[in-house]
């Protein structure tokens, strides 16, 4: 019987695929920005996260795009209304005009999201967004083009007594256009060849660390002071209302108005963020800059030591002395700033003047902008009730 020694053979080939499968499966085919250990490992790989500025960067682009849909959005709104003495089609071309003259600024702000929004992801963050150049300059020529038409259309209907002239000068603006675009195809070859890659990412690997550091020492000032969160928590909240104002505009479906909402949003997010630049989200603010920053980490009685900023550590040590309760803590006080410092206490009292001089002011803004419950579970209505209900009404809220 041959069988036993065909069963034999065949677990003998299972076993050797299976060690060559775990073989080529031990490699890791991502890339770990944590630089981890070998194939042993059992962690996951480190996600790469944008820099700060680069946060700041992409919400920043965000703005400006939004910014460039509002445009759009009015341009497109242009299209339905009734305006006097004009042709159905110039009024088309007229709202073709300013949709085109929006995606400009739609095209810039992706191109800065996309690159510089993305530092410390992409490898060449600066090479991104000036090779987007080329689409924002064939986006300019498309508007131009647009403008044109409109000039020679302008001349019709009612208007026709000035299609001598009209005319004429539309054909030469769209021509025009028509040689701005041209010069896209180009540009972008130009910003894409090796030579000028190699410059942009000679600035990526300058500009990208050197915010980094920068906004890592900020952050190590913020937590030093005791500043940090408190701004941080006040932008978190500043951009959250913005952002929440902006989201009603959109949904309040008025004309021209609710094509702002995008816009008001894109703002206060950007607004929310910006906190990030004084205080480091995870509460750590080292980022790795230990060589650079030395004990910058601890500046209240750090003297900082052998790195490359230990003289403006040694001055803000001086500066800021051991205080450590600028928004509530006791600390110690002996610094040249002590006595500021120790009027911030008493001003901010228990954080943001819960207990300190201004509490009578965030109490009375609290009665302002909130609703009070009163002992019952009732909802007591606020002072601005009538102004807020107004303004619902203007934006077709109940």
């Amino acid at each position: 019987m041959n069988i036993p020694h065909t069963h034999s053979s065949i677990t003998m080939l299972t076993l050797v695929l299976t060690l060559a499968g775990c073989a080529s499966g031990s490699g890791s085919t991502g890339t770990s920005l944590g630089g981890g250990s070998g194939g042993g490992g059992g962690g996951s790989p480190t996600t790469a996260q944008a820099t700060p500025v680069g946060v700041i960067a992409d919400k920043g682009g965000n703005v400006i795009s939004a910014g460039g849909d509002a445009v759009s959005n009015v341009g497109t709104t242009v299209g339905t209304i009734d305006i006097p003495l004009v042709s159905d089609q110039t009024q088309s071309d007229l709202s073709k005009v300013v949709v085109d003259g929006g995606g400009i600024l739609t095209t810039l702000g992706n191109g800065i999201s996309d690159g510089l929004g993305q530092a410390g992801i992409v490898d060449n963050p600066v090479g991104v967004t000036v090779e987007n150049t080329s689409n924002v300059v064939d986006q300019a020529g498309v508007t131009v083009q647009s403008a044109g038409t409109l000039i020679t259309n302008l001349g019709s209907g009612q208007l026709s007594p000035l299609a001598p002239v009209t005319q004429p000068i539309g054909g030469i603006v769209t021509t025009v256009g028509s040689k701005v675009s041209d010069l896209s195809t180009p540009l972008n070859s130009a910003l894409s060849s090796d030579a000028i890659q190699q410059v942009t990412r000679t600035l990526s690997t300058t500009i990208v660390p050197l915010t980094s550091q920068v906004t890592t020492l900020t952050q190590q000032v913020g937590a030093a002071t005791q500043l940090g969160r408190p701004v941080n928590d006040l932008l978190a909240m500043t951009g959250d209302q913005v952002a929440k104002l902006g989201a009603q505009l959109s949904n309040s479906g008025t004309p021209i108005v609710g094509d702002l909402g995008g816009l008001v949003t894109s703002v206060g997010n950007t607004v929310g963020v910006a906190g990030i630049l004084v205080h480091a989200p995870d509460g750590s603010t080292s980022g790795g800059l230990g060589n650079l920053l030395g004990g910058l980490s601890s500046l209240p009685g750090n003297t900082g030591g052998n790195n490359l900023l230990s003289p403006i550590t040694s001055t803000l040590t001086n500066l800021v002395g051991g205080v450590g309760g600028i928004s509530g803590g006791s600390g110690t006080t002996g610094g040249l700033l002590s006595p500021l410092t120790n009027t911030l206490s008493g001003v901010l009292g228990g954080g943001l003047g819960s207990t300190g001089i201004i509490a009578p002011v965030s109490t009375t803004v609290a009665g302002l902008t909130n609703t009070t419950t009163s002992g019952g579970g009732s909802t007591q209505p606020n002072i601005l009730q009538p102004i807020t209900g107004l303004l619902g009404g203007l934006l077709g809220k109940q």
